[in-house]
């Protein structure tokens, strides 16, 4: 099994990704996983740097997640911190995005569904992603992960994941 095959079966295997997601979010969230693991894996980056950076995919995928399952139930305020923690955790992996631009379309609209939300999250950082490596060779370096935005605790969770009760499974 190769690097990348293992890395997204384990990503598949950590329930805290998915957890606030409708199944069929999830498969979108997770479909862009793979490509971002694929991407990494063809960089025939050292094991220590390709486990660095999928812990900080890792990292933006549980923010991604906690944010579009809560979004609805967030404070501007609060959905603006959220925003800056998922945009910090992206910086990471090389998707520089300014907080104003990944914020401002959701924060103008009046609680958008979670798949428009999704959708337009993942697809700004791709955009951001692409343009970044247009301008410069992306390097194989990896910041460290930021430690000093903690996640949202289930206890803090106010939404209902009951939807959320079948699993995701990994493509064959």
């Amino acid at each position: 099994m190769s690097q990348a095959n293992r890395a997204i079966a384990s990503l598949y295997q950590d329930a805290k990704l998915l957890d606030e997601l409708t199944d069929s979010d999830a498969q979108l969230l997770m479909q862009w996983a793979e490509k971002q693991v694929e991407d990494l894996a063809q960089r025939a980056l050292p094991d220590a740097q390709f486990d660095e950076a999928l812990s900080q995919l890792r990292q933006l995928l549980i923010r991604i997640n906690r944010y579009v399952g809560r979004h609805a139930y967030l404070t501007p305020e609060e959905q603006r911190d959220w925003m800056t923690k998922i945009v910090g955790s992206a910086s990471t992996l090389g998707y520089n995005i300014p907080v104003e631009q990944m914020s401002a379309p959701f924060t103008q609209q009046a609680a958008p569904d979670t798949r428009t939300l999704l959708t337009g999250l993942l697809q700004m950082m791709d955009e951001a992603r692409t343009a970044s490596q247009q301008a410069q060779d992306v390097g194989t370096d990896f910041k460290p992960a930021p430690t000093d935005t903690p996640l949202l605790t289930d206890s803090q969770h106010t939404g209902d994941t009951a939807a959320n009760d079948e699993k995701i499974q990994p493509p064959e």
